[in-house]
């Protein structure tokens, strides 16, 4: 049975791709263009290939013919060459995805006549786009296309009047007719006035830098999280944890632990956390106005928030959620229903990344590889390799040590030397990094060094066993390795 999909992260595989309304499905023409078409099961023109390339970007492919969904024109390409402006990111945005040019973040969008086009990334509802995964032995047939239909997602703590999304009108059927509205989501629903729309207040800023984006997880670490506007006459601009619990933006101080804040990844969700008394950031309603809710900082619940790569900064939401914080008037900072506006796009600018392994601090651990089962064997001075199986030795045995730089320190439990650069040891501790082979996983990229672009990693060297520093090749299995406790 074809179901929908969980985002992150999205398998390899053969999909439809339908629009936010059931109808219509993503269909390969015979000239090239696209269509938004009625479900045809049997047809391969609606079958559409994703491959996961690199950093968070996708390959899109109709399985007929194994054309490219193009990013510049409306046509598709048939030259297999991977070519830069055919990538693509998939966004989530609510139960549906924004599917977008990597490079240069103009979407998919159904226009006029059930043609498909890109347009400037701008939530339009003709952006979003259903993901339904079609099994090996599935003949979709019973392809489920409710999910596309509309569903309200109250805010956390507000009440069900509150400022949640309208809950649809089940009584006209989920396949009632009802004409795209390509208008974007800041246009006010209930408005007759198709020009009653809500513009972004209004500020004295300037845009001050361009945040380096990733379209892949972002990595766990310590960041400031900054406005992507500043105002010209006093700076203000960073997210700070203030004395009295809630969160505002302030001008920088360096020195702040209020505007520092720990970014970390579990389970497709991330959880943010201020460095001042290790405040997890939540929300709660506003002592103003009880239907708007605000961020603050609370040390006995967690809130799973998103960051979503826009253009050139991030938006910041709560998962299953159509608001992400916002800077408005007054230094204050609310959750308000995504319009699009620069006072809801952020910066991550990085203090630290942190590049631990699970592990318990004190305990000893074999490090064994996932390829050949074999565990890291040192034996001295530069001589890293690996050995078959454990023997008690305890040339075999490590243990770990997180460094303020967010490294961690590798230590032999035989030889009493630190892991340094450049397979070197030393007696005092260094930082390595271990990598994260994907989020979830228990298989690490081991470097090293903190410094190497891209990462140098450990790697088995077969049939010899000798370890040896490779580029970090993703999937690798020969250079992905796992830490296990001994007991």
């Amino acid at each position: 049975m074809s179901q929908p999909v969980v985002f992150p992260p999205i398998k390899d595989g053969i999909y439809h791709i339908s629009s936010l309304f059931p109808e219509f499905y993503l269909e390969l023409q015979r000239d090239g263009s696209l269509r938004a078409m009625k479900l045809n099961r049997m047809s391969e023109t609606q079958k559409w290939k994703i491959i996961l390339v690199e950093d968070g970007t996708y390959e899109i492919r109709c399985v007929q013919g194994n054309c490219e969904l193009p990013c510049e024109t409306y046509y598709a390409h048939k030259n297999p060459v991977r070519h830069k402006t055919q990538l693509w990111t998939i966004d989530p945005r609510g139960i549906s995805f924004v599917i977008a040019n990597a490079f240069d973040y103009r979407a998919l969008d159904l226009v006029i006549d059930n043609m498909v086009g890109f347009s400037e990334r701008d939530n339009v509802r003709g952006q979003r786009w259903v993901l339904h995964q079609i099994g090996a032995s599935d003949d979709t047939s019973s392809l489920d296309t409710q999910m596309a239909a509309m569903q309200p997602f109250p805010s956390p703590g507000a009440p069900a009047s509150g400022v949640g999304m309208p809950m649809p009108d089940r009584s006209l059927g989920w396949h009632h007719k009802q004409k795209l509205d390509a208008r974007p989501e800041h246009v006010h629903q209930g408005s007759t006035n198709p020009n009653s729309i809500k513009h972004c207040p209004p500020v004295n800023s300037m845009r001050v830098r361009k945040t380096l984006i990733t379209h892949a997880i972002v990595r766990e670490g310590v960041y400031r999280i900054t406005s992507a506007i500043r105002k010209e006459e006093d700076g203000v601009g960073f997210l700070e944890l203030q004395q009295d619990s809630y969160v505002r933006v302030a001008r920088l101080d360096e020195s702040s632990n209020g505007q520092k804040w720990s970014i970390t990844y579990q389970d497709g969700k991330y959880h943010i956390k201020s460095l001042l008394n290790s405040c997890a950031l939540a929300l709660r309603p506003s002592a103003s106005n009880p239907n708007v809710m605000v961020p603050v900082g609370v040390t006995n619940a967690s809130t799973s928030w998103t960051i979503e790569p826009r253009h050139d900064a991030y938006f910041i939401g709560v998962l299953g959620e159509e608001h992400v914080l916002d800077f408005t008037e007054n230094n204050n900072v609310v959750f308000e229903n995504l319009n699009g506006c620069t006072t809801q796009r952020w910066d991550l600018d990085p203090l630290r990344f942190e590049y631990h392994p699970v592990y318990k601090p004190g305990k000893k651990y074999l490090i064994k590889n996932c390829s050949t089962g074999h565990v890291i064997w040192f034996r001295g001075n530069t001589d890293w390799c690996t050995y078959g199986t454990d023997d008690g030795d305890t040339a075999l045995q490590f243990t770990f040590r997180d460094q303020e730089d967010g490294g961690t320190a590798m230590r032999s439990v035989a030889h009493g030397v630190y892991l340094a650069p450049e397979l070197n040891t030393s007696t005092t501790s260094y930082s390595c990094r271990f990598i994260l082979a994907q989020p979830g996983s228990k298989w690490y990229y081991i470097c090293p060094d903190m410094d190497s672009n891209p990462p140098m990693v450990f790697q088995e060297q077969m049939p010899s066993g000798k370890i040896e520093l490779t580029e970090l090749e993703a999937n690798n299995e020969l250079n992905m390795w796992e830490l296990v406790l001994k007991l």
